[in-house]
């Protein structure tokens, strides 16, 4: 039993690990970082290593959700494995456009499925529920600099 969970774990970081780091490599490889949607002046590496915790944070969330014993345990998997994607979408909708329209309404997306995926699991975990929640003030962040960098506030 310790050695399916273990393996599970596993499963889930390094799972969510790779794709944000396949993601990383699209992103600075094909140069999609220097049309970003999103004005900020933090280095590429320190906005890359805060998705990186934040996919293995996620993957974390799976995989608790997933180990418990409850018959609604797979909706909650797939709320999360729904963000997990809504995540790894965001350079093709928002940096390859280079768009921050794009951006913008990527990222407030993003910041409602994941305050809703934080509603739909709580009741199931709410460890869970939290390991999810970084996702929100970070997004929120962006979407603030988006914002400011157009001068709408």
């Amino acid at each position: 039993m310790v050695s399916s969970l273990n393996s599970s774990l596993a499963a889930n970081l390094i799972g969510s690990i790779v794709l944000v780091l396949v993601l990383d490599g699209l992103i600075f490889g094909l140069g999609w970082d220097l049309r970003s949607a999103v004005p900020t002046d933090m280095p590429g590496w320190f906005v890359a290593s805060v998705w990186i915790m934040l996919f293995a944070l996620m993957g974390l969330a799976r995989w608790h959700l997933a180990t418990i014993d409850d018959r609604s345990k797979s909706r909650g998997v797939v709320i999360v494995t729904a963000l997990i994607v809504l995540c790894a979408a965001y350079p093709f909708y928002a940096l390859l456009t280079g768009s921050r329209i794009a951006g913008l309404a990527g990222n407030i997306i993003t910041i409602v499925v994941a305050a809703a995926a934080m509603y739909g699991i709580w009741p199931l975990s709410r460890k869970a529920a939290i390991l999810v929640f970084p996702v929100v003030p970070w997004v929120t962040f962006a979407s603030w600099t988006i914002v400011q960098s157009q001068s709408w506030l």
